[in-house]
């Protein structure tokens, strides 16, 4: 499923200059690939799965009537606040009194979607991956929330999460799901 599109020479993500120019986000959570870290990179012919689970498609899951594909939907980045990104810094981190800061800043109590940045992660630390072509280390670029638009959203529950790291030197992707 096609989750997000990137342009990265949009010079606000903050992304070195890569061979791709348009990064599609992609993830799926109605087969075992949802079960774990999976890496893709994008090429001419299409999408190279580089590793993943594999296996037949869920019946139900994440829930009953899951649509084949959600309406398109057009996103404006909105930068946050110094403030607001050290609120973020501290929920992660569980320091002070993460009820106070919820309630001070309810906005940032359930997971958005987030470009760049330290998003609001319900798990932390921050598992973090090698690219499978050059074993660097690969950024978190994006964590995509539940919500989408449409009623129910990309898995029914709000504090699921969808996280994409890149590799730039390799094009290469790495996404996850974590929950709370």
């Amino acid at each position: 499923m096609l989750v997000a599109t990137l342009n990265l020479r949009d010079a606000r993500l903050h992304v070195p200059r890569t061979a791709v120019e348009r990064l599609h986000l992609l993830y799926s959570w109605t087969c075992p690939i949802s079960e774990g870290p999976f890496s893709y990179r994008e090429t001419a012919s299409g999408v190279e799965l580089l590793q993943g689970r594999r296996g037949d498609a869920f019946d139900d899951f994440p829930y009953a009537g899951y649509p084949a594909f959600f309406p398109e939907t057009s996103l404006a980045l909105q930068r946050l606040t110094e403030e607001e990104q050290r609120v973020i810094l501290k929920l992660n981190r569980r320091e002070d009194d993460p009820i106070a800061l919820e309630s001070s800043f309810s906005h940032l109590a359930v997971p958005a979607s987030q470009i760049g940045g330290e998003p609001r992660l319900l798990q932390w630390p921050l598992h973090r991956f090698e690219c499978p072509e050059c074993r660097r280390m690969m950024p978190l670029l994006a964590m995509i929330g539940n919500r989408n638009g449409s009623e129910r959203g990309f898995t029914g529950n709000d504090f699921v999460q969808m996280l994409f790291f890149f590799c730039v030197a390799c094009s290469v992707v790495t996404a996850e799901n974590v929950t709370d």
